[in-house]
């Protein structure tokens, strides 16, 4: 791709795009001075592997301001999940993982699995990647602690207690049979146990064993016997690392022979809850600053931050060019300064009645000294830039930016960091190594050695490219459908995703052998 002409592009913040010959957006990226940004990827050395390649399919680049740098960080983050360009850091794995609600507000709040926290006052407890595992956990603290399962629409409707409160495990608030304070006594063992609080929960409940006991009400001691050994299952695998307690996640890098992993670790109360790792093929150590800001921006964009994010080291800005601070700005900038500063002068004339702009207009004269020598200020130009008001604000850095977006979201400070002591090493240490363990899955037991190992089953000349998986669903008969979705080197492709109208049949045979001859025609 050619230098575009540095006239055209916008001095402004915003968002650029390439596309290839064929209009696709190949990348998407963000600037604070959009000018010096884009013209940064046309000098003569020191351009990256990745964007060379990138500027030899690129053909032509289009422009989106914005009024301010923090929009301009949104905007580069949905239009990466829009169009997922190809060259770009792309968070694949972007669905919302799963979370508790308890609403305190509620007099007789309810436990509930949910994809997304909201600002409504709630209490959230997670995220938890297995979604499987966190409803086993859900079920066992139901089992232990007496809570409603219903909505709240049918509590309002019910005429009897459900079959729960009979098994011993709701204590029918519907009903009237328990009081809001007797009931929250649940709520608050549920939400020690979930912020991590269980030592405390434990001493409690074993306190409440033994006096039962002595006062020989051995049921009542049986059940909170069950209660303890509920607390000890939801809590044995969680590890304290943090001896103050605290919320964060901690991020590790790992490069693999073909690829860059990233590792990420969940601690909150002082005790690691789960973790996530990702893996991009193609990608270098050299590549590890873009990768830790984009994946930071993406990520949180779906998941409310700690108020803590530990990275292993605090990446340099990605806008920050030695070259291109050093370098002296163009004619168009040193006129557009000189015209602004001279705008904001105090000796311009005022405007209003009785102002020289209501009389005739004079002859014209000699073109200011600003235009014929750019370089050349007024005094009164000078004074006027050099005073607070004109003074242009600070550029803010990738990590004051982020910092900002994500405790907008949060509602609330959220701090990047390094590493600081030696339990934020610690925790590093193990992000990293689970970034090592998800290279190594992904280079040696990965999507493309399942292919390996397909096409040899079924006795091809190689992978398979392309796999269509198909499944007949209806409703005794009726309404047939068929789906379809579609995988290409290893990765679904959900823009191919489709849903087929067939005849009304009870035959799931049938209806794939007309299928099957639908696909080939």
């Amino acid at each position: 791709m050619q230098k575009p002409d540095p006239a055209s592009i916008p001095t402004a913040p915003g968002v650029y795009l390439y596309k290839d010959t064929r209009g696709r957006v190949i990348y998407v990226g963000k600037a604070r001075v959009l000018r010096r940004r884009v013209l940064s990827y046309f000098r003569s050395e020191g351009l990256p592997a990745k964007t060379r390649a990138m500027l030899s399919h690129a053909a032509s680049l289009d422009y989106l301001t914005t009024t301010t740098e923090k929009e301009a960080l949104l905007l580069e983050a949905s239009l990466i999940k829009k169009h997922r360009p190809h060259y770009n850091i792309v968070l694949r794995d972007d669905k919302q993982y799963v979370l508790f609600r308890c609403n305190p507000r509620h007099p007789f709040p309810r436990l509930e699995i949910v994809r997304q926290a909201r600002r409504d006052g709630a209490r959230y407890f997670g995220p938890f990647t297995s979604a499987l595992a966190a409803r086993e956990t859900w079920k066992l603290l139901h089992r232990a602690f007496a809570l409603r399962r219903c909505t709240d629409r049918a509590m309002k409707n019910r005429v009897r207690p459900c079959l729960y409160h009979f098994m011993g495990q709701c204590p029918a608030p519907c009903m009237g049979l328990v009081t809001p304070q007797e009931y929250n006594v649940n709520v608050r063992q549920v939400c020690d146990l979930l912020e991590g609080r269980s030592a405390e929960l434990l001493h409690h409940l074993r306190t409440g064993m033994e006096a039962a006991a002595e006062a020989l009400e051995f049921e009542r001691a049986a059940l909170l016997r069950d209660q303890i050994r509920a607390v000890e299952r939801t809590v044995e695998r969680q590890a304290a690392v943090l001896p103050g307690g605290g919320d964060m996640d901690a991020l590790g890098l790992a490069p693999g022979e073909r690829g860059l992993a990233l590792a990420l670790v969940f601690v909150r109360n002082g005790a690691v809850t789960d973790g996530r790792a990702f893996y991009w093929p193609g990608l270098s150590f050299e590549d590890a600053p873009e990768l830790l800001w984009s994946f930071l921006a993406q990520y949180y964009s779906q998941v409310t931050p700690p108020p803590r994010v530990l990275l292993p080291w605090l990446p340099p800005d990605l806008e920050t060019d030695p070259a291109l601070d050093a370098a002296p700005p163009t004619d168009a900038e040193h006129v557009s300064a000189a015209d602004q500063a001279a705008r904001s002068a105090p000796d311009a004339p005022p405007s209003g009645p009785g102002s020289r702009a209501d009389a005739p207009p004079a002859a014209p004269s000699a073109p200011p000294a600003s235009a014929i020598f750019p370089t050349v200020v007024s005094a009164a130009a000078a004074t006027a830039a050099a005073s607070p008001e004109a003074l242009p604000r600070p550029a803010l850095g990738e990590r004051e930016l982020l910092e900002q977006t994500l405790g907008d979201r949060r509602n609330g400070p959220v701090r990047l960091v390094a590493p600081q002591n030696a339990d934020d090493n610690r925790l590093v240490d193990l992000a990293q190594g689970n970034a090592r363990e998800e290279a190594h899955r992904q280079e040696r037991g990965g999507a493309q050695d399942i292919l390996t190992r397909l096409g040899a089953a079924l006795h091809l000349p190689g992978p398979p490219h392309r796999l269509e998986c198909v499944d007949v669903s209806h409703t005794g008969g009726k309404q047939t459908r068929v789906g379809l979705v579609v995988f290409e080197g290893g990765r679904p492709e959900r823009g191919q995703y489709r849903n087929y109208a067939m005849p009304d049949s009870g035959d799931d045979y049938a209806t794939l052998h007309a299928w099957v001859s639908r696909r080939l025609e």
